[in-house]
């Protein structure tokens, strides 16, 4: 399954967009403010809430928790020049350049989960996920969001909540 994150520079509170290969979208995902921790919800097209980022960021690194459906993984990224990426809860690694926007979502057998890369959607860039592993769809696109969050609204959205 392959769909595309898009970032929404739009005013309101939506983030980014998640669009499948038609180019209709999928998911929205939303930014809370006023809360001590930032927190992420990614919507289906029906508005419900279909998973929970909350962030914590500290000057070396940020932490994720990532929650759906009852099931919750965390995920650490150091803000070095080298960065490292690390999770609890699923047996996951990335393999590749999140700076660049070129990583595999990767388990413990080594079997691909996700891959993610650059893309052009219309005018606007975007990234391109390849969802191998449809049951982890939603924690796949949720890891792509957190880097996505790191590098495109960190200043704006997520340093004012």
């Amino acid at each position: 399954m392959k769909v595309f994150l898009k970032r929404e520079t739009t005013s309101g509170n939506v983030i980014f967009t998640v669009k499948d290969c038609m180019s209709d979208d999928k998911y929205t995902v939303t930014a809370k403010e006023g809360t001590p921790m930032s927190k992420a919800y990614i919507k289906d097209n029906s508005g419900i809430k279909r998973l929970v980022i909350r962030r914590i960021n500290l000057p070396m690194y940020s932490l994720y928790s990532i929650s759906a459906g009852g099931e919750r993984i965390s995920l650490v990224t150091s803000h070095g020049t080298v960065p490292e990426c690390i999770f609890y809860g699923i047996s996951w690694h990335i393999r590749g350049d999140v700076r660049k926007k070129s990583y595999d979502i990767v388990d413990a057998d080594n079997s691909v989960v996700a891959a993610v890369s650059k893309a052009g959607v219309g005018k606007c860039d975007a990234l391109a996920l390849n969802i191998f592993c449809e049951q982890r769809e939603l924690f796949s696109i949720g890891v792509a969001v957190c880097f996505s969050m790191e590098k495109t609204v960190d200043c704006e959205v997520f340093q004012t909540i």
